[in-house]
């Protein structure tokens, strides 16, 4: 059982530092780029912001592991999750 819960909190933590990856590194990188021609820098000034969904996908994750019981399900939810929040942002 202990196996079990540390795996779920194990894919929570990955899924959520994959979304603070992506959200905070396109966020602070973007701002600072100056040497595309075309656009320059861009800023976000609502990404840091949006930054903060990685615990939301940390806790959703979590519980959905906790709740799901059918194998399947517990392979698609994190995918599902992740997904949601880049559409979201």
């Amino acid at each position: 059982m202990t196996d079990e819960r540390t795996f779920a909190v194990r894919i929570a933590f990955f899924n959520a530092l994959g979304t603070l990856t992506a959200l905070g590194g396109a966020t602070y990188m973007d701002s600072r780029l100056t040497s595309h021609v075309v656009y320059g820098s861009r800023e976000y000034p609502l990404g840091y912001w949006i930054c903060l969904a990685s615990p939301a996908v940390f806790v959703l994750t979590w519980v959905s592991f906790a709740k799901l019981k059918s194998r399947y399900a517990r392979i698609i939810a994190p995918g599902v999750i992740l997904g949601g929040a880049g559409l979201l942002s």
